[in-house]
């Protein structure tokens, strides 16, 4: 299934896929994440941030194979044109 980039579907996918972090779109129309844990290990980060929801999606994933756990395969997303 291919998801509109900014569809609230493609954000509740997020979300679910990341129950360790708070997703939110700041009124400029940046993406940002904070994690829910308090502990952080070297290479761990409290804040991510992206210019758009996949590009955040590829941040959030890299960080939660720095924490050794594996999110969901993400479904497939169109970049707007």
């Amino acid at each position: 299934m291919i998801l509109p980039v900014d569809s609230a579907a493609a954000v509740n996918e997020i979300k679910d896929r990341y129950p360790a972090w708070t997703i939110r779109r700041s009124d400029m129309g940046r993406w940002w994440a904070n994690t829910r844990e308090n502990t952080l290990e070297s290479g761990w980060r409290a804040t991510v941030d992206a210019d758009t929801l996949v590009g955040l999606d590829g941040l959030l994933s890299e960080q939660e194979r720095l924490r050794g756990r594996t999110p969901e395969i993400p479904a497939q997303r169109q970049e707007p044109a």
